[in-house]
């Protein structure tokens, strides 16, 4: 079925999750985050989430029954979809105990050559005072889905960097094995599941190589090197982690992440990924980072 372009505009539902210690911890050590403020639960200020985490509470959104009738797209549709933008910006650090209320609506429908690319804009606030925690700008490609209408758009996040095809370009890079069972480690500590990470029947009966890591799962690794390298390893301080997911990266490979440092912006970090093959994982990466002096809430 046709994804309907006058979509643009509809809301897709909304999630209420209560953070738990087991769930922060459970995603870090997904990611092989073993950081004591990701698992130490005695640490003086107690333990944080990786900024990244916020795709938990996402998920059922875009996901969900309401993204399904919004968009009329089946569950085999929906495995066929490929994650492909995800920039977040982090306002609040999520800690233990916080009620966090998530509400998103489609912001762009429009065909590719591949399928049909849905876009939404997802608000995560605190459910006691209503402050924003997190705002994220998600979008999707469905495979071999086209749309009924002509493409529209209602709001897009600004900018992300620029886009590189040659590997270098003055970035520092560090490899980052990938084991063959992480997208299925990920899938259970995240509870962000789509067959296509983990099952090679169905990865391959939508034209897919093999299994791939989620896209959330690449984009969270980059967003690890950020904080250390130029967050002094501190997460409270990742105000923002974008990009563009391209290449496909297969389970049991070694990826390379490639950051420097922004010269336009001192708070700006240019951000890449190259999967095994030397193809651009992660494109237009961006991410910027607090001063040392802020104080996180």
């Amino acid at each position: 079925m046709a994804i309907p372009a006058n979509a643009v505009g509809r809301d897709i539902g909304e999630s209420v999750v209560t953070v738990t210690p087991r769930m922060i911890m459970a995603y870090a050590a997904g990611l092989g985050a073993s950081d004591e403020c990701y698992l130490d639960d005695l640490r003086p200020g107690g333990i944080v989430a990786p900024p990244p985490f916020c795709v938990v509470l996402e998920w059922p959104l875009v996901s969900g029954p309401a993204y399904r009738e919004v968009t009329c797209t089946s569950d085999s549709e929906g495995w066929g979809s490929i994650h492909v933008t995800q920039d977040s910006f982090f306002h609040q650090p999520i800690r233990p105990g916080r009620t966090l209320v998530t509400r998103g609506h489609l912001v762009q429908v429009r065909p590719t050559r591949v399928g049909a690319y849905v876009g939404a804009r997802l608000v995560t606030r605190d459910h006691d005072s209503g402050e924003p925690v997190v705002t994220s700008w998600f979008a999707a490609i469905f495979l071999g889905v086209t749309v009924d209408g002509d493409a529209r758009m209602l709001d897009q996040p600004p900018a992300l960097g620029p886009v590189r095809e040659a590997p270098g370009n003055g970035l520092d890079w560090t490899p980052i094995p990938i084991a063959r069972h992480l997208p299925h480690v990920y899938t259970e500590c995240a509870a962000i599941w789509n067959p296509i990470h983990t099952e090679r029947a169905i990865a391959l009966s939508k034209g897919l190589p093999d299994i791939i890591l989620h896209g959330t799962a690449t984009w969270a690794l980059a967003g690890q090197m950020v904080v250390r390298r130029f967050a002094g390893g501190d997460p409270t301080r990742l105000r923002r982690l974008g990009g563009h997911f391209k290449g496909k990266v297969i389970p049991g490979t070694t990826i390379a992440v490639g950051t420097r440092g922004d010269d336009r912006d001192p708070c700006g970090v240019q951000v890449e990924v190259r999967n095994a093959q030397g193809e651009i994982a992660l494109a237009s990466g961006r991410a910027e980072v607090a001063p040392s002096m802020t104080v996180a809430r």
